[in-house]
């Protein structure tokens, strides 16, 4: 069995470094910036879980055939500094708002992936990755690229991070 597919052909935890992307494609194929759903096993028995919405946010850093994700919920996490909000979507049959849990990021393969369940919205995307790096209680870190770029931008996520980290960020957000 391969480690990034789990048990039951689904998630397992993440512990590495993210490759952090957009590139949302609705082609019936999983990409970062797309809700997809994928067997997540119960953090209490993982021989246990159930189907979950995912939200893909990258790759791992040393296997891109691997994605990262967030599981999702409908279930209200306001008071929750482990979930993150990200408002409604069309993966949603009933468009409640969901929240993202960035204390435990899943690897899973393109293979793992059940369905396409819609995209979020980029500038929310950018919001849920940055508190996910950065954020309390976040595990995923970006991974370094193999040469440093260098001059410095003035990226608000990128303020406690390395050049690097800023020049990926502003990759992201569509800026020079």
């Amino acid at each position: 069995m391969n480690d990034s597919q789990g048990e039951h052909g689904g998630a397992v935890d993440f512990r590495g470094r993210l490759t952090p992307d957009y590139a949302p494609q609705r082609d019936g194929d999983p990409d970062p910036g797309e809700v997809v759903w994928a067997w997540v096993p119960f953090e209490e028995d993982h021989s246990q879980g159930k189907d979950r919405p995912l939200i893909v946010i990258g790759r791992d850093a040393s296997n891109a055939d691997t994605l990262v994700c967030l599981m999702l919920s409908s279930k209200d996490h306001d008071d929750d500094r482990n979930w993150h909000p990200i408002g409604t979507g069309n993966w949603d049959s009933e468009r409640r708002p969901s929240w993202a849990r960035i204390d435990r990021p899943l690897a899973v393969t393109d293979q793992a992936m059940r369905r396409e369940g819609g995209v979020l919205d980029k500038d929310i995307f950018l919001e849920l990755v940055e508190h996910t790096v950065r954020g309390p209680g976040s595990v995923a870190k970006p991974a370094r690229p193999t040469t440093k770029p260098a001059t410095t931008t003035s990226s608000t996520v990128a303020a406690t991070q390395p050049t690097w980290f800023s020049k990926l960020w502003d990759r992201l957000r569509g800026k020079k």
